[in-house]
């Protein structure tokens, strides 16, 4: 497989990274990071004529997240008229960006069935309202994302076409220094975060605290996500809590992707997935029910009856999938073998060629 990057200009991509620092420890650089990726993969190809893939590299959740940050409003919870205006400021400059790529040969050639662009927050292309007006011109193209169903049925992802990707997650470093640090779990159940959503409230409903479960809306870390200043002992104490837990519970909030979920495999605690009717990152190369759980909001009245009646051989077995599996969750500034970005690379290489491609033994 060879892949091209489209050349368009920096105010779609680097430029958006280089005018707002507050976005380098954010979940939304994922765009920036896979864009890293393709560049410094031995499949990329500057050549736009020998390519079998092109990259659109265009970063509509960074673009949404620096408008934001500079009109000062609340990316996790803005109001209406400011989440309405970094939405138009995407959908200007994602129709913008559009009339250039469709104007081009690589294009029209297929119609854009072998373009890829990325999107690294939950509402997917749904962000800028680009899937309703532009839905036509990206149904048959690849779309990166990190959640497989941000409105359910009006979801602009196509699990024929399109490929999960996972989150980004900057303090791997310190998540790294929690994980090697942590000497016992002693607690069985973690769940520390807004209780917003569905599910999240049903979960605080039938989850009883305890002394080795910990499940609180109290927000006592900052780690510097959403244009909020990342505190360096927060980080710390955050990590090492949750590295001192067995079973992470991972509800989802206004749409089923989650960090949290993250987190935990990287922290080696094995992640619950509430209610987990989504499709998650790499499904075609991880087994993901060998280190995570799945638990419908049926299961949540008996779940921590069920976590505690888990055999610890499973137990176990679960965290020595989850060491094996976590490189694929890391993002690196090149591809490295089996990390995130190889592990992309490879599932668009299966777009490309589906019969050279085989499943992880994982």
């Amino acid at each position: 497989m060879k892949i091209h990057v489209c050349d368009l200009p920096e105010e779609f991509h680097l430029g958006v990274v280089a005018a707002e620092p507050r976005l380098h420890a954010d979940l939304f650089l994922v765009e920036h990071k896979v864009h890293q990726n393709v560049l410094a993969s031995h499949q990329h190809c500057a050549n736009s004529s020998g390519a079998d893939l092109y990259f659109v590299p265009f970063y509509p959740s960074c673009l949404y997240a620096a408008n934001s940050y500079s009109i000062g409003h609340d990316v996790a919870s803005p109001s209406k008229l400011a989440r309405l205006a970094s939405d138009h400021h995407v959908h200007r400059s994602f129709a913008r960006m559009m009339r250039i790529i469709t104007a081009r040969p690589e294009w029209k050639r297929h119609g854009g069935r072998d373009h890829v662009f990325v999107f690294g927050q939950g509402r997917g292309a749904n962000i800028g309202y680009i899937w309703p007006r532009f839905h036509r011109k990206l149904r048959n193209a690849c779309l990166l994302a990190v959640e497989g169903r941000p409105y359910g049925n009006n979801s602009a992802f196509n699990a024929s076409t399109d490929i999960v990707i996972p989150g980004y997650l900057p303090w791997v470093d310190e998540i790294e220094q929690a994980r090697s640090a942590s000497s016992e779990r002693d607690l069985k159940i973690h769940f520390r975060g807004r209780a917003w959503g569905g599910t999240r409230p049903a979960m605080f409903r039938h989850i009883t605290a305890g002394p080795d479960v910990l499940v609180t809306s109290e927000i006592r870390f900052e780690l510097g996500t959403e244009g909020k200043c990342p505190q360096a002992d927060h980080i710390a104490d955050y990590y090492r809590e949750l590295a001192r837990t067995e079973f992470a519970l991972c509800p989802a909030g206004w749409t089923p992707w989650s960090r949290r979920i993250y987190e935990a495999i990287l922290v080696g605690s094995i992640p619950v997935l509430i209610p987990g009717d989504f499709v998650p990152p790499f499904k075609e190369q991880l087994d993901w029910s060998r280190f995570s759980i799945t638990a419908a909001l049926t299961d949540l009245a008996t779940l921590q009856a069920d976590l505690r009646a888990i055999p610890t051989s499973r137990v176990q077995a679960m965290h020595t999938e989850l060491d094996k599996v976590r490189p694929h969750f890391v993002y690196h500034q090149r591809p490295n073998p089996g990390d995130a970005g190889s592990t992309v690379l490879a599932a668009l290489e299966k777009r490309v060629n589906p019969k050279e491609s085989t499943r992880s033994s994982t």
